[in-house]
Formats: structure tokens, sequence, C-alpha cells
């Protein structure tokens, strides 16, 4: 299967009920973009096999807390899975068969991994788009967090804790910063994430692609239009660029850099008669 073959997948994946989307198999579609050929219903059976090893014992846990125990030694324990501390930024970390070959990633990609991994053991849980790192809620009273990067298990008052060190007591912890993420909010912080890799390395081509994604899970993302628009002129696609920015101009009348954009306008409205 080809790069656009992939595109196409992934776009019936994220076709559906956001509570309906398989998030694995829309991270795998990502991976295959990048590499073709990729054996996603391969990737998907190692999952169901992932999960197979922690399923009796979750279906004879007494506990919630007891069911997150067994995932977290069966993954973190036995099969040796870990952050990736010492090279966090390696793209790698954000493609999903990497993260299960390697068993390595960063905090969305390893809860991506602990969720289908609980999905499959019939545990509740949900993503968290906490900022700054990415958790995992698990359906409990008290509220019960999973740090998928570390392992470990929080509450509420841990979650807190992190905030104030992260960010030196500069960001108020608020109750909505622990909702659950939708599924298209989750996919759409693995593609951000992505993308600021490539775009870090002067990948551009790469980075257009997940602006592409991005914009198949919300049409109306205006700041992917304006970077894919910008990205197009870095490449000379002056068509391209025009059509993204104009369209970035009429639905962010009030952007504050619209002055800026509108003289790269007119500058592809020129470049792009030329052509004609």
């Amino acid at each position: 299967m080809d790069a656009k073959q992939a595109r196409t997948a992934f776009s019936q994946v994220i076709d559906v009920p956001d509570a309906e989307i398989d998030l694995a198999h829309a991270c795998l579609w990502i991976s295959a973009e990048a590499n073709p050929g990729l054996d996603v219903e391969g990737y998907r059976a190692r999952l169901d096999e992932l999960a197979s090893g922690p399923r009796a014992e979750c279906d004879a846990a007494t506990s919630i807390d007891a069911r997150v125990g067994h995932i977290n030694a069966h993954l973190f324990d036995r099969e040796r899975f870990r952050g990736n501390r010492e090279h966090y930024y390696d793209p790698r970390n954000s493609y999903l068969d990497s993260v299960l070959d390697r068993r390595t990633g960063i905090p969305i990609t390893m809860s991506i991994v602990w969720m289908a991994v609980a999905e499959r053991s019939g545990l509740a849980c949900h993503g968290i788009g906490f900022p700054g790192h990415f958790l995992i809620g698990v359906e409990a009273e008290p509220r019960l967090f999973v740090d998928a990067f570390s392992g470990e298990r929080l509450g509420k008052d841990d979650c807190r804790d992190r905030l104030r060190t992260m960010y030196n007591g500069r960001m108020a912890f608020q109750e909505n910063l622990l909702r659950p993420a939708t599924r298209r909010e989750i996919l759409s912080r693995v593609l951000r994430n992505l993308k600021q890799i490539h775009l870090q390395k002067k990948d551009y081509e790469p980075a257009i692609a997940c602006c592409d994604r991005l914009l198949l899970l919300d049409a109306d993302a205006h700041l992917e239009l304006r970077d894919r628009g910008l990205l197009h002129r870095v490449l000379e696609c002056w068509n391209a660029a025009r059509d993204d920015l104009e369209r970035y101009l009429a639905i962010a009348p009030d952007a504050p850099e619209r002055e800026d954009v509108e003289l790269v306008v007119d500058e592809l409205r020129t470049r792009t008669a030329h052509l004609h």
C-alpha cells in the first residue's frame, strides 16, 4: 500500500463519530504513510497479543486500581516499555509501529499503547491533554490517572503538583485541565508533535503531510491552513500557497498577523498571475 492509499485509509478510520475512532488504527495509518508497505493489520494483531497478557488478571481483579496495576506490570515490567527520555524528539517516538517495535516513545504514543491494551482488557479509560505531558484518566472514584511515560499512578493532587513544578507556578490549576480529550484532539496532538519535529529538521514535505491530516480532522483548523500555505510557499508551490492563505484569511478575519499574511498573498497573486 502506497502513501496515497494510506492517507485514504486514515481518512476512512476517522470518518466516524468521535467515540468510535480507533486511535491505534488511525496512528498506524499515519505510520503507513511515512513507511509505505507497513503491515497495519499485523501491528493491530500485535496489540491484541500484547493485551492478552494482562487480560485474565484484569478479569479476576476485584478493583479498578488492581486492574491498572496488572496493566502497568505487564507493559513496564514484563514487556519492558519505557518512556524515551534520552531521545525525546526522535520522530520514531511519534510513529506507533516504531513505538511497538522499540518499546519506547513519548507520553502521548505510550498512552495510546496503554489505552489500547486497557480497552482490550475491559478497563474504561480516556486520554487527557494535560499541559506539557499527556495523561490517561481511568474511570474510577476517586479519580485515578496514569502517566504511561513513567508508569506512575496519580491522583488529582499529584496532577496539581506536577503542573506547579512544570510551569514554576505560572499556570493555575483548573479542573478542565483534566477533562477527557476527544479522539480527534488526541490524533491532532500526535500530528502537531510530529509536525514540529519535521519543521525543526526542515523536512517540509512531511510537515505539510501533517497539516493535511490535521485538516482532515478539522477542516476549519485555520492555523494549519496558514502553516501549510507558508510551507507551500517555501517549496515554491505558488498556487497551493495562495489557495491556503486566501482561505485562512477568509475564516480568520481577526487574525493578529492578518496584515503580514495579506502581503504574502499579494505576492503570491502576482506570481501565480505570471503562470497563466
